[in-house]
């Protein structure tokens, strides 16, 4: 588990000074994968860089596992009271692999000996090295490229890699900052689903850090929602994604839909989304235990209003569906009032969207 209380992290510059984390606290449980999702500058890369203590935080207390609470204090760290030296942090730092948007692999080393690398000075003998780089290879389905190099590889095979190169040391943690942002789709759905697999199979604890939603919606259980240093929503992936209560959170999950596309549409002035007179316009939210009703269809025959779908967008996320439906409803206003209530009664969340 890793559990993060209060968390304070302050950069000062030359004329300025940058609150980059802001009493952040999460909580990971043993086995989860957690999502921390924000824009640029939301702090994220700096969280993740204070879980493995490559940045100490100013104040707070990080608890990992076997290795028990840390507190920073005055930008230094202490367990039990001592403040840790660097051979011990290096100790803790074994135990939580990491991954970069780059990759950070070595040019002029094979696969395998990239792979190998982080064991080179922990006593092992060669052989017990290599059959170890071997066996991770294997488990990331690269066995037949050990003795290529990496300029030879994809990007998606680069990160796979990395994947097997922070595993070496059999940590039950594993970081990921902005592991998907430099590939492709099809390689971001390969590595997804290599993450889904080790956290299956290893029990593996995986905290990914990025700001695309998609990557959030594919693989994680848990999420964390941040804006400018600070947690704003965090809680099971499907129940902040269908209740979200934060303008940020809305935003994203737009940004991962065709539903993204609406504020252009008003702003344009679209025949889609134009004003008219006895009309509203009006965002329908679908719940696992209201998708699949044929509803608007029921809805414009009993009440006598029109309906007109202008987007609409369904995920998948932990096997339940979530559906979004921007429409417009037209009638007389008690029809219309009448339509509304059905849709609350069948657990359909309604949202009036103001339109200049």
């Amino acid at each position: 588990m890793i559990q993060v209380e209060n968390i304070y992290k302050t950069y000062r510059l030359k004329d300025q000074t940058v609150k980059a984390l802001d009493g952040v606290s999460i909580e990971a449980p043993d086995g989860t994968i957690f999502g921390v999702v924000g824009f640029s500058g939301a702090g994220k890369s700096t969280l993740v860089r204070c879980l493995n203590f490559l940045e100490y935080p100013d104040e707070g207390t990080v608890t990992i596992g076997d290795f028990g609470t840390i507190s920073a204090s005055g930008g230094k760290l202490f367990r039990d009271g001592k403040e840790i030296k660097e051979r011990d942090l290096r100790l803790i730092r074994r135990n939580i692999g990491m991954i970069f948007q780059h990759f950070n692999l070595l040019d002029r080393c094979t696969v395998l000996e990239n792979v190998e690398y982080p064991l080179k000075h922990t006593g092992k003998k060669s052989a017990e090295i290599k059959a170890r780089g071997l066996e991770l290879l294997e488990l990331v389905g690269l066995s037949d490229k050990a003795y290529a190099y990496p300029s030879q590889l994809s990007g998606g095979q680069k990160q796979r890699v990395a994947i097997a190169r922070a595993l070496a040391n059999n940590p039950k943690i594993l970081l990921c900052d902005e592991a998907t942002s430099a590939l492709d789709p099809e390689a971001t759905d390969s590595v997804l689903a290599l993450l889904k697999e080790l956290n299956e199979k290893l029990n593996l604890t995986i905290i990914i850090i990025t700001h695309e939603m998609a990557v959030i919606k594919a693989i994680a259980k848990q999420v964390a929602v941040m804006e400018n240093g600070k947690i704003i929503e965090q809680g099971d992936v499907y129940e902040v994604f269908a209740n979200p209560g934060q303008s940020v959170t809305k935003q994203f999950l737009d940004t991962a839909s065709s539903l993204g596309n609406l504020p252009g549409l008003i702003e344009s002035g679209h025949e889609l989304v134009a004003k008219k007179e006895n009309e509203k316009l009006l965002r329908l939210t679908y719940t696992r235990d209201s998708v699949g009703d044929a509803l608007i269809s029921k809805i414009a025959r009993e009440c006598d209003v029109d309906i007109n779908i202008a987007l609409a967008n369904i995920d998948i996320i932990q096997d339940e569906p979530l559906g979004g439906i921007i429409a417009s409803i037209r009638g007389s206003d008690d029809k219309i009032e009448k339509a509304l209530e059905i849709f609350k009664k069948c657990d359909v969340r309604t949202e009036e969207i103001e339109r200049d």
